[in-house]
């Protein structure tokens, strides 16, 4: 057991409407391909949500489910959605710092971070906070990450960016080097291409794309070329 707690840690973030317990089985072989290289420490975002889409029936209706933007994004009119989107971005944070604590995990920092869905919005601004700080001379808990994990992503949590100009988002792409995987048959398949396309400097990018939907890859020879992939990025 302490052996494995020296292994490289990599935050794990769940998809909007989900929890740890899901994204646990659903990157279940992944985590398999590399338990000899990584830890995985898992948290639930820090806003409440309704189940998301495909949850029932296959998890129980009675758990509690998550998100990392709050339901009243969705109810706002544009405006007001972007004079919140400060307050919003400083309550996902401290809820992920809060969730860390929790769970003993804040001690040492995380070297990578994996998200799907709404999950991979978030970890993309981690990573962007990461190289924002790198630029700038500075130590931060996140200026430690590595690499990126994104399956299925939307950006949800980068339009936080969205006061940014042009000119700003252009010379803040995400640099630091990520895996990002799309289903070719994932109904919000062109919100990850998207975010890839807006937040992203293509040369940091391993894309990897498969037959499938919004789920992580289900074979086991694409996994462990997933797998593959992910060792080459982080090292």
């Amino acid at each position: 057991m302490e052996q494995r707690r020296r292994l490289p840690k990599i935050l794990c973030l769940h998809g909007s409407g989900t929890n740890i317990d899901i994204f646990q089985i659903q990157s279940r072989k992944l985590r398999g391909y590399l338990k000899d290289h990584f830890r995985f420490v898992f948290v639930n975002a820090p806003f409440s949500s309704p189940p998301g889409p495909g949850v029932l029936p296959f998890f129980d209706s009675d758990d509690d489910f998550f998100a990392w933007i709050p339901q009243r994004r969705r109810s706002r009119k544009p405006l007001a959605r972007r004079i919140d989107l400060g307050k919003e971005e400083k309550e996902a944070n401290e809820g992920l710092e809060r969730a860390l604590l929790e769970t003993d995990e804040y001690d040492a920092p995380f070297v990578g971070v994996m998200g799907f869905s709404q999950g991979a919005g978030m970890a993309a601004s981690l990573l962007l906070r990461a190289q924002q700080a790198r630029n700038r001379g500075e130590e931060s808990y996140w200026s430690n990450l590595q690499f990126g994990i994104l399956f299925n992503g939307t950006a949800d949590c980068l339009e936080w960016q969205a006061h940014r100009s042009s000119q700003q988002l252009k010379e803040d792409l995400i640099r630091v080097p990520t895996v990002q995987v799309h289903g070719l048959l994932d109904p919000w398949l062109n919100n990850g291409r998207l975010m890839l396309d807006r937040f992203f400097d293509r040369d940091s990018v391993r894309l990897i794309e498969f037959n499938g939907g919004h789920h992580l890859i289900p074979d086991e020879d694409g996994t462990r070329k997933l797998a593959e992939a992910i060792k080459e990025v982080s090292s």
